[in-house]
């Protein structure tokens, strides 16, 4: 494997807090990841690059949000970013089923306010498949539904929906709201002869990406329809305020750009009927082979110009949430308010 590190910037290197600030439940989680990996019971393999099979990396953060040991590095081969190494499928399974929820919410069983954003978020992700397809007759079927708060949106435009996730508890809470979900991941759909699946931001969460896209397939009619929605790389200046390090997070074993998503959906029988860089796509089950596809080897260094022009910026969008005045003393105490001023008109009002 060829690897150089090539660090986004310094704050990307190992640290021992937290990037975020966390609350006492979030702060016991983590610490009990930590012990895990500590004393060997989550264990770590490298792997190659989930798109292209090259092993071709540069390291580009050695930690995550929580300031977890998660090593992100960028393929040179095709631009895929993603995690390695990485841990067990049976440890990502542990974690989820111990610690995800608490580390990333706060809590351990789904609220009202939970189930509501899943809600606005089905709102949200209509928005765009309308423009596209239409799903009035389609039955849609969400892998990783969680509360089923988008399914819960989502019914008034369907068919019928239904859904399936491993959190029981979560599940609990849809299914009080008469929705039909199941306990387990895709094949627990199989019954249910979906016209389409979606998964939203659960595709980069897939230990084994290409099997899970595999049975997907499968499973799908011809010309049945995947709808995916992940965090867009290109899109973090708008959805993160150009913090890439606020990005970052254990669970996230894949990043991708339009490029690289509909690269790897390609490779595996589905052709894009549409795709934003937000990384929302919609695309259309096709005969294997018959879906042309080629690896982009310039999307790395696109990628890395992205992420070294935001983290130039992020900075200043930290400084617009201050308040004013206290912002202004400070600045001017330091000699640099005309500096800062200057580039923040060139950033927010150009």
């Amino acid at each position: 494997m060829s690897e150089a590190r090539q660090l986004i910037a310094a704050r990307f290197a190992r640290r021992d807090r937290s990037y975020l600030r966390l609350g006492p439940e979030q702060e016991r989680s983590r610490a009990a990841v930590l012990a895990k990996i500590g004393d060997g019971r989550y264990r770590f393999s490298s792997r190659p690059c989930q798109l292209c099979g090259a092993d071709d990396f540069l390291v580009v953060a050695e930690r995550d949000r929580y300031s977890l040991p998660v090593r992100t590095v960028l393929c040179r081969s095709c631009g895929l970013l993603m995690t390695n190494p990485v841990m067990r499928a049976a440890d990502y399974a542990d974690f989820y089923q111990n610690h995800y929820t608490t580390l990333y919410e706060g809590f351990q069983f789904p609220v009202d306010e939970f189930f509501e954003n899943q809600q606005a978020a089905g709102r949200r992700l209509h928005e765009t498949v309308k423009l596209h397809v239409d799903l009035s007759d389609k039955v849609v079927a969400e892998v990783g539904c969680a509360a089923g708060g988008i399914l819960f949106y989502l019914q008034r435009y369907c068919k019928r929906v239904t859904g399936c996730d491993y959190g029981t508890a979560f599940l609990k809470k849809g299914l009080a709201s008469g929705l039909d979900l199941k306990t387990g991941g895709v094949a627990t759909l199989q019954e249910e002869h979906p016209d389409v699946f979606l998964y939203s931001h659960v595709l980069e969460h897939v230990y084994d990406i290409g099997a899970e896209l595999e049975q997907v397939h499968g499973m799908l009619p011809a010309k049945g329809l995947l709808i995916v929605d992940v965090p867009g790389v290109f899109n973090i200046e708008q959805a993160y305020e150009a913090d890439y390090l606020s990005y970052l997070q254990n669970a996230h074993l894949l990043q991708f750009t339009a490029r690289t998503l509909s690269t790897l959906l390609a490779r595996h029988a589905f052709r894009a009927i549409h795709v934003d860089e937000r990384c929302i796509g919609i695309y259309e089950k096709a005969v294997p082979g018959t879906v042309a596809f080629a690896f982009d080897s310039d999307e790395h260094r696109r990628i890395l110009a992205y992420l070294n022009r935001i983290e130039g910026r992020y900075l200043l969008y930290k400084l617009k949430g201050m308040p004013r005045k206290w912002l202004v003393s400070v600045l001017k105490a330091l000699g640099i308010h005309g500096a800062v001023r200057a580039g923040y008109r060139k950033l927010f009002r150009t």
